[in-house]
Protein backbone atom coordinates (compact mmCIF):
# COMPACT_ATOMS: atom_id res chain seq x y z
CA UNK A 1 0.00 0.00 0.00
CA UNK A 2 1.13 3.36 -0.90
CA UNK A 3 0.12 6.55 0.81
CA UNK A 4 0.11 9.81 -0.38
CA UNK A 5 0.33 13.28 1.08
CA UNK A 6 0.62 11.98 4.75
CA UNK A 7 -2.24 9.10 4.03
CA UNK A 8 -4.71 11.57 2.47
CA UNK A 9 -4.77 9.57 -0.35
CA UNK A 10 -3.85 5.44 -0.81
CA UNK A 11 -2.24 3.40 -3.56
CA UNK A 12 -2.96 -0.30 -3.82
CA UNK A 13 0.13 -1.62 -5.85
CA UNK A 14 -0.90 -3.82 -8.68
CA UNK A 15 2.55 -4.71 -10.81
CA UNK A 16 5.36 -3.04 -11.31
CA UNK A 17 8.33 -2.95 -13.56
CA UNK A 18 11.91 -1.77 -13.51
CA UNK A 19 10.91 1.73 -13.40
CA UNK A 20 7.37 1.96 -13.29
CA UNK A 21 4.28 0.59 -10.56
CA UNK A 22 1.05 0.14 -11.27
CA UNK A 23 -1.61 0.49 -8.80
CA UNK A 24 -5.20 1.16 -7.93
CA UNK A 25 -6.52 4.07 -6.22
CA UNK A 26 -8.31 3.17 -2.93
CA UNK A 27 -8.73 6.68 -1.37
CA UNK A 28 -8.34 9.57 -4.18
CA UNK A 29 -7.95 13.16 -4.01
CA UNK A 30 -5.98 16.06 -5.78
CA UNK A 31 -2.38 15.15 -6.36
CA UNK A 32 -0.34 18.23 -5.82
CA UNK A 33 3.49 18.81 -6.16
CA UNK A 34 6.37 17.85 -4.11
CA UNK A 35 3.76 15.32 -1.95
CA UNK A 36 5.40 13.02 1.03
CA UNK A 37 5.04 8.97 -0.19
CA UNK A 38 5.00 6.09 2.42
CA UNK A 39 5.41 2.54 1.87
CA UNK A 40 3.29 1.21 4.85
CA UNK A 41 5.91 -1.17 6.79
CA UNK A 42 8.77 -0.60 4.68
CA UNK A 43 11.87 1.59 5.59
CA UNK A 44 13.66 4.34 3.50
CA UNK A 45 17.31 3.52 3.08
CA UNK A 46 18.31 7.19 2.50
CA UNK A 47 20.50 9.02 4.71
CA UNK A 48 19.06 11.37 7.64
CA UNK A 49 21.61 13.99 6.44
CA UNK A 50 22.52 13.95 2.73
CA UNK A 51 25.18 16.03 0.97
CA UNK A 52 22.82 18.57 -0.15
CA UNK A 53 21.44 18.89 3.51
CA UNK A 54 25.47 19.43 4.85
CA UNK A 55 25.85 22.55 2.48
CA UNK A 56 22.66 23.83 3.99
CA UNK A 57 23.72 23.27 7.37
CA UNK A 58 27.32 24.55 7.00
CA UNK A 59 25.40 27.81 5.06
CA UNK A 60 23.08 27.88 8.56
CA UNK A 61 26.39 28.31 10.99
CA UNK A 62 27.86 30.45 8.25
CA UNK A 63 24.47 33.01 9.25
CA UNK A 64 23.75 31.84 12.67
CA UNK A 65 20.63 29.94 12.56
CA UNK A 66 18.86 29.45 15.99
CA UNK A 67 18.09 25.06 15.17
CA UNK A 68 18.37 22.77 12.64
CA UNK A 69 15.07 20.12 12.48
CA UNK A 70 16.45 16.66 11.27
CA UNK A 71 14.26 14.81 9.78
CA UNK A 72 13.63 10.54 9.47
CA UNK A 73 15.91 10.24 12.25
CA UNK A 74 16.07 6.25 13.23
CA UNK A 75 18.77 6.96 16.09
CA UNK A 76 20.83 8.79 18.16
CA UNK A 77 23.59 8.48 16.21
CA UNK A 78 23.30 10.91 13.19
CA UNK A 79 22.03 13.56 16.01
CA UNK A 80 25.73 12.93 17.50
CA UNK A 81 27.50 13.31 14.38
CA UNK A 82 25.47 16.98 13.87
CA UNK A 83 26.19 17.91 16.98
CA UNK A 84 30.28 16.77 16.32
CA UNK A 85 30.12 18.72 13.54
CA UNK A 86 28.87 21.71 15.30
CA UNK A 87 31.20 21.58 17.73
CA UNK A 88 34.13 21.75 15.61
CA UNK A 89 32.50 25.12 13.93
CA UNK A 90 32.03 26.66 17.42
CA UNK A 91 28.45 27.28 16.42
CA UNK A 92 25.99 27.88 19.00
CA UNK A 93 22.89 26.07 17.49
CA UNK A 94 20.22 23.67 18.74
CA UNK A 95 19.18 20.30 16.98
CA UNK A 96 15.21 19.56 16.79
CA UNK A 97 14.55 15.76 15.82
CA UNK A 98 11.67 15.43 13.96
CA UNK A 99 9.75 12.14 15.30
CA UNK A 100 7.95 11.30 11.62
CA UNK A 101 8.55 7.13 11.16
CA UNK A 102 8.09 4.08 13.02
CA UNK A 103 12.08 3.72 12.70
CA UNK A 104 12.09 6.03 15.64
CA UNK A 105 10.30 4.79 18.14
CA UNK A 106 12.57 1.71 19.92
CA UNK A 107 15.25 4.17 20.15
CA UNK A 108 12.99 7.59 21.07
CA UNK A 109 15.16 8.11 24.99
CA UNK A 110 18.54 8.22 23.03
CA UNK A 111 17.22 9.83 20.31
CA UNK A 112 15.66 12.47 22.65
CA UNK A 113 17.97 12.71 24.86
CA UNK A 114 20.96 13.38 22.36
CA UNK A 115 19.05 16.06 20.69
CA UNK A 116 17.78 19.73 22.42
CA UNK A 117 13.98 19.04 21.40
CA UNK A 118 11.75 16.86 19.38
CA UNK A 119 8.88 17.81 16.47
CA UNK A 120 6.19 15.24 16.57
CA UNK A 121 5.03 14.66 12.84
CA UNK A 122 1.34 13.40 13.35
CA UNK A 123 0.51 13.43 9.83
CA UNK A 124 3.39 11.30 8.59
CA UNK A 125 3.17 9.15 11.75
CA UNK A 126 -0.24 8.37 10.83
CA UNK A 127 0.29 7.33 7.55
CA UNK A 128 3.12 4.57 8.93
CA UNK A 129 0.98 3.58 12.08
CA UNK A 130 -2.72 2.92 13.55
CA UNK A 131 -4.23 6.24 13.43
CA UNK A 132 -5.26 5.32 17.06
CA UNK A 133 -1.90 4.96 18.14
CA UNK A 134 -0.49 8.17 16.57
CA UNK A 135 -2.06 10.64 20.48
CA UNK A 136 -0.74 7.58 22.67
CA UNK A 137 2.78 8.11 20.96
CA UNK A 138 2.60 11.96 20.89
CA UNK A 139 1.84 12.33 24.62
CA UNK A 140 4.84 9.69 25.16
CA UNK A 141 6.90 11.43 23.39
CA UNK A 142 5.62 14.73 24.92
CA UNK A 143 6.60 13.50 28.77
CA UNK A 144 9.93 12.37 27.71
CA UNK A 145 10.79 15.63 26.56
CA UNK A 146 9.22 17.55 29.41
CA UNK A 147 11.00 15.15 31.79
CA UNK A 148 14.21 16.08 30.25
CA UNK A 149 13.63 19.73 29.55
CA UNK A 150 13.51 20.23 26.56
CA UNK A 151 11.50 21.47 23.74
CA UNK A 152 8.68 19.65 22.26
CA UNK A 153 6.78 20.94 19.28
CA UNK A 154 3.53 18.95 17.75
CA UNK A 155 2.91 19.25 14.35
CA UNK A 156 0.13 18.94 11.46
CA UNK A 157 -2.82 17.31 11.20
CA UNK A 158 -4.30 19.18 14.44
CA UNK A 159 -8.30 19.89 14.56
CA UNK A 160 -8.02 19.29 10.55
CA UNK A 161 -5.60 22.00 9.49
CA UNK A 162 -1.69 22.60 10.15
CA UNK A 163 -0.84 24.18 12.83
CA UNK A 164 1.80 24.00 15.74
CA UNK A 165 1.63 24.10 19.40
CA UNK A 166 4.37 24.98 21.27
CA UNK A 167 4.37 23.55 25.11
CA UNK A 168 6.52 24.87 27.86
CA UNK A 169 7.27 22.82 30.52
CA UNK A 170 4.13 24.12 33.16
CA UNK A 171 2.42 25.69 30.52
CA UNK A 172 1.66 28.95 32.78
CA UNK A 173 -1.50 30.76 32.21
CA UNK A 174 0.65 33.71 32.95
CA UNK A 175 2.84 35.20 30.63
CA UNK A 176 6.70 34.42 30.86
CA UNK A 177 9.11 37.59 30.68
CA UNK A 178 12.54 36.35 30.18
CA UNK A 179 15.09 38.67 30.19
CA UNK A 180 18.55 37.95 29.02
CA UNK A 181 21.35 39.86 27.83
CA UNK A 182 22.54 37.91 24.98
CA UNK A 183 20.63 37.75 21.36
CA UNK A 184 21.28 34.25 20.71
CA UNK A 185 19.36 32.95 23.70
CA UNK A 186 16.47 35.83 22.98
CA UNK A 187 16.06 34.54 19.70
CA UNK A 188 16.06 30.64 21.03
CA UNK A 189 13.22 31.24 24.26
CA UNK A 190 11.03 32.91 21.28
CA UNK A 191 10.05 29.05 20.80
CA UNK A 192 8.38 28.33 23.94
CA UNK A 193 4.88 28.91 24.70
CA UNK A 194 3.72 31.78 26.79
CA UNK A 195 7.51 32.94 26.83
CA UNK A 196 8.11 36.42 25.96
CA UNK A 197 11.77 36.89 25.44
CA UNK A 198 13.31 40.36 25.91
CA UNK A 199 17.26 41.31 25.75
CA UNK A 200 18.68 43.82 28.31
CA UNK A 201 22.23 45.21 30.04
CA UNK A 202 22.63 43.35 32.86
CA UNK A 203 24.58 44.66 35.89
CA UNK A 204 26.37 43.12 39.00
CA UNK A 205 23.57 44.50 41.32
CA UNK A 206 20.75 42.18 41.52
CA UNK A 207 18.80 45.29 42.69
CA UNK A 208 19.42 47.20 39.77
CA UNK A 209 18.89 44.94 37.13
CA UNK A 210 15.51 43.70 38.81
CA UNK A 211 14.66 47.20 38.88
CA UNK A 212 15.84 48.16 35.11
CA UNK A 213 13.03 44.80 33.90
CA UNK A 214 10.16 46.39 35.74
CA UNK A 215 10.48 49.68 34.15
CA UNK A 216 10.70 48.23 30.67
CA UNK A 217 8.18 46.12 31.29
CA UNK A 218 6.00 49.34 32.67
CA UNK A 219 6.90 51.70 29.94
CA UNK A 220 5.53 49.20 26.87
CA UNK A 221 2.44 48.33 29.08
CA UNK A 222 3.50 44.87 29.05
CA UNK A 223 2.34 45.31 33.05
CA UNK A 224 0.02 47.88 35.09
CA UNK A 225 1.05 49.71 38.65
CA UNK A 226 -0.32 48.03 41.33
CA UNK A 227 0.12 43.85 39.77
CA UNK A 228 1.96 41.58 41.26
CA UNK A 229 5.04 39.87 39.57
CA UNK A 230 7.41 37.23 40.51
CA UNK A 231 10.58 37.97 40.12
CA UNK A 232 13.18 34.75 40.12
CA UNK A 233 17.01 34.75 39.02
CA UNK A 234 18.04 30.52 38.23
CA UNK A 235 20.90 29.45 40.07
CA UNK A 236 21.54 26.89 37.42
CA UNK A 237 22.81 29.52 35.01
CA UNK A 238 23.38 32.42 37.06
CA UNK A 239 22.80 36.08 35.41
CA UNK A 240 25.07 38.40 37.44
CA UNK A 241 26.35 36.31 39.98
CA UNK A 242 29.38 33.75 39.99
CA UNK A 243 28.15 31.67 42.83
CA UNK A 244 25.01 29.14 42.22
CA UNK A 245 22.00 30.30 44.61
CA UNK A 246 18.44 30.78 43.51
CA UNK A 247 16.61 34.08 44.07
CA UNK A 248 13.09 34.25 43.95
CA UNK A 249 11.07 38.07 44.89
CA UNK A 250 7.14 38.67 44.73
CA UNK A 251 6.51 42.59 44.22
CA UNK A 252 3.81 44.74 43.30
CA UNK A 253 4.67 47.28 40.92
Amino acid sequence: MLLVDGGMMSLLVKSKTEDSVKCEVIDGGELKSRRHLNVRGKSATLPSITDKDWDDIKFGVENQVDYYAVSFVKDAQVVHELKDYLRSSNADIHVIVKIESADSIPNLHSIITASDGAMVARGDLGAELPIEEVPLLQEEIIRMCRSMGKAVIVATNMLERFMAILLSHYRPSGTIFAFTDQERVRQRLALYQGVCPVQMEFFDDAEKTFGDALSYLLKHGMVKEGEEVALVQSGRQPIWRSQSTHNIQVRKV
